[in-house]
């Protein structure tokens, strides 16, 4: 609903017809097309950390579906001049808040008409764009997935998807965290860390699944440098490449049966 009628409705804008992916075939149809609008997700922003990143009709690009990589992000800015604006939100929710890479800040702005609070750590949201079949407390606000922080002017920061912080040995660890970790270093295309249990007992192991030129003892050493000893990776299986859907989402099952199929 957002993309694909209020930003073209409100902006005069028609949507090209196909789906691009490849930096080169987006970079093309741009210019063929003179659009004024991208909209995008994560990563396609990764593969157009291009050279000859040049789209001089565009005015104003949109990356939704994830957490958008602060390096591609700037990327993009420096080649194009826009400041890539994310939005915040899922199908459930709906459209919540929305940032832009050139406000230099980690903290996202509600649309006006969505209103939130935090129940605990766990920001929750009003709207009439969230769908019907979420559930909703007594004022109708929807319980979301991530934890967050509230900040001046009304702002919040995320802190990490609340399924997505486990505790190994004794300690929390955000997996979204480690995964933006993998991805900052030199050689990496793409990661997925998840959580696996352990053969025995209640333990939490982390793994990821990592698209790159380095082997598991190299990518283990250079996040001792990064990270807790406890939050480093303890299974790590390298890909050529690692699948992803046309919104950017992974098989979650997929890469969990790759980890049992061949275990340690």
């Amino acid at each position: 609903m957002l993309f694909s009628v209020l930003i073209p409705f409100i902006s005069h804008a028609r949507i090209l017809p196909d789906i691009y992916t490849f930096p080169q075939e987006i970079i093309s149809t741009v210019n063929k097309h003179k659009a004024t609008a991208l909209v995008s997700i994560p990563i396609h922003y990764r593969a157009l950390k291009v050279d000859n990143l040049l789209t001089p009709s565009l005015k104003v690009a949109f990356s939704s579906s994830g957490a958008l990589d602060r390096s591609d992000a700037l990327h993009f800015l420096g080649k194009t001049g826009l400041g890539i604006t994310e939005i915040y939100g899922s199908t459930e929710t709906g459209g919540i808040a929305l940032r832009s890479i050139s406000e230099r800040t980690e903290s996202w702005k509600p649309f006006d008409i969505v209103s939130w609070k935090l129940v605990g750590s766990r920001i929750t949201v009003k709207s009439a764009f969230a769908s019907p079949e979420m559930q909703r407390d007594n004022e109708g606000y929807c319980l979301t997935g991530d934890e967050a922080c509230e900040v001046q002017d009304k702002r919040f920061v995320l802190l990490g998807r609340a399924d997505g912080i486990v505790k190994v040995a004794g300690k929390r660890v955000d997996l979204a965290h480690v995964q933006n970790k993998i991805k900052e270093l030199p050689g990496v295309l793409d990661a997925v860390v998840i959580a696996l249990a352990a053969d025995k007992g209640r333990e939490t192991v982390i793994a990821a699944i990592v698209a790159g030129a380095w082997t598991e003892i190299q990518l283990k050493k250079l996040l001792l440098e990064k990270l807790e000893p406890y939050a480093v990776p303890r299974r790590i299986k390298i890909v050529p490449s690692i699948t992803r859907t046309a919104a950017g989402k992974i098989d979650r099952r997929r890469i969990e049966q790759l980890f049992s199929r061949n275990k340690n």
